[in-house]
């Protein structure tokens, strides 16, 4: 980003990939995605590389493997189940995959991980309220994405404000939103992607000098917790959330998209607002877990007959 702006390329790149993420159920070939960025496929891959730091493929096979990586971590399926999730047909190619990936097989990765829960934050914090279960809009979301940790997504924040403000989007009406799209204990820190955006009109589109990526996100059932804290006690309150209370809830879960709504004050637009709120002036604001009307084990990113048909042509192989 320069002078606050996004060259439009860099634009087109951040749009084909948060689209990839919605597609990884699909094979579809590298041509089609340099197309639809209005580029050659060498020059989509050299500009992929650039602005998202790893190339096309490499980026949708690691989203795959951490599709079914959330399998193994959040429910009891059988390993076969978190294969098809990520696209593979056989838990032999699968199993050697993951394990040059994770470094461990996946029945190790999911003991691991219910360990590492043993781990977090088990006693509830005094400013998180008690959940709700409520029914959001689907939503327009025009954001500025974050990759790295979620602690350090501050300066994003004041880059979106900022120019939120500058176009009249930051009214006490206007709706900002975090949008989490990956998980911290399953992608890499460097990778794990937050956008810190703003609800827009289902007609918006960018104008061409925007620093912003747009896209929609599905609305439904999730389950919600106010708080009201620092932004360093907002982490330790989704560890808790999202960690501890989630997975003994017997909740299950939607999709992988964690929404934080926030209130237009306390999105930062100045550095001096940056220093206030690092100096731990509290916000407000409402943790949104994505979650069926069903309780029960289950992660349904792939739909039931679809998953039932890959794994009976698994089974025949």
């Amino acid at each position: 980003m320069h002078n606050g702006q996004w060259p439009a390329k860099a634009r087109r790149i951040w749009t084909i990939a948060t689209r990839m993420r919605w597609a990884l159920d699909r094979r579809i070939p590298l041509t089609s995605w340099a197309a639809e960025a209005d580029m050659t496929v060498r020059t989509f891959h050299r500009s992929f590389q650039k602005v998202i730091g790893e190339p096309p493929m490499a980026y949708l096979r690691r989203l795959r493997l951490e599709r079914s990586a959330s399998w193994l971590a959040y429910t009891d399926c059988p390993v076969i189940d978190a294969a098809l999730a990520g696209g593979y047909h056989s838990r032999e190619g699968f199993s050697h995959v993951f394990q040059a990936y994770y470094h461990c097989t996946p029945i190790t990765f999911r003991r691991q991980a219910r360990e590492a829960w043993l781990n977090k934050h088990r006693v509830l914090p005094p400013n998180l309220a008690p959940s709700k279960t409520v029914s959001l809009p689907p939503m327009r979301i025009a954001a500025i994405p974050h990759l790295g940790p979620t602690q350090e997504s501050i300066a994003t924040w004041m880059h979106l404000g900022a120019w939120a403000q500058a176009q009249g989007y930051l009214p006490p009406s206007a709706r900002p939103v975090g949008v989490l799209f990956d998980d911290e204990d399953i992608s890499p820190i460097d990778k794990v992607r937050l956008d810190a955006g703003l609800v827009v009109d289902k007609s918006f589109c960018a104008p061409p000098e925007a620093p912003v990526v747009v896209y929609d996100i599905p609305g439904g059932r999730h389950v919600m917790a106010g708080f009201k804290g620092s932004v360093s006690e907002l982490h330790d309150a989704w560890v808790y959330f999202s960690m501890w209370w989630f997975p003994s809830s017997k909740h299950r879960l939607r999709d992988s998209l964690l929404l934080t709504l926030l209130e237009p004050k306390d999105i930062p637009t100045t550095p001096d607002d940056v220093m206030e709120l690092a100096s731990g002036r509290p916000i407000r604001c409402r943790l949104c877990i994505p979650t069926t009307s069903a309780h029960g084990p289950g992660l349904p990113v792939v739909p039931f007959k679809r998953r039932e048909k890959a794994r009976a042509s698994a089974s025949r192989a």
